[in-house]
């Protein structure tokens, strides 16, 4: 049996990235603007993405905002590629579902990433399917 932690003791390591915001911002000729905002560390990266105003396209934009996010944090090397985006009935719910590839050659792993949508929000569905898929698999490379 493990001692119990004392107030001297440093702060327990969290080990997953933290969604601060994810944001999308509609613009008068039908485009919109995503940002998405994680935050490990006490650091803050932002993904963006632009295009058109339609709901698979904002979840879409939310889930590639937030793979550009992973990659400003951990770098280029970090190979992360967003196969696919998908909103689908479930259960009687809307479900976002991501399709990630994580590696490259031999070690690539291919994830999956889902999360009950709510109709406002289509930017933090996506952002979160990204990472309920990556955060399995992150704390081998965050810093």
């Amino acid at each position: 049996m493990s001692a119990p932690a004392s107030d001297t003791d440093p702060p327990a390591r969290r080990e997953r990235l933290r969604l601060e915001s994810a944001t999308a911002e509609t613009h008068p000729n039908g485009d919109v603007s995503v940002a998405v905002t994680l935050e490990w560390a006490d650091e803050r990266v932002q993904g963006f993405s632009d295009g058109f105003d339609t709901r698979e396209n904002v979840l879409r934009m939310g889930a590639a905002s937030t793979v550009e996010a992973v990659r400003l944090l951990l770098g280029r090397d970090f190979a992360v590629e967003l196969l696919g985006v998908k909103a689908t009935k479930a259960f009687g719910t809307w479900v976002s579902m991501v399709y990630l590839r994580v590696g490259t050659g031999h070690d690539a792993q291919e994830l999956l990433g889902a999360r009950a949508l709510d109709d406002d929000d289509l930017v933090r569905g996506g952002a979160i399917a990204v990472l309920d898929a990556l955060n399995r698999v992150l704390s081998r490379h965050l810093p």
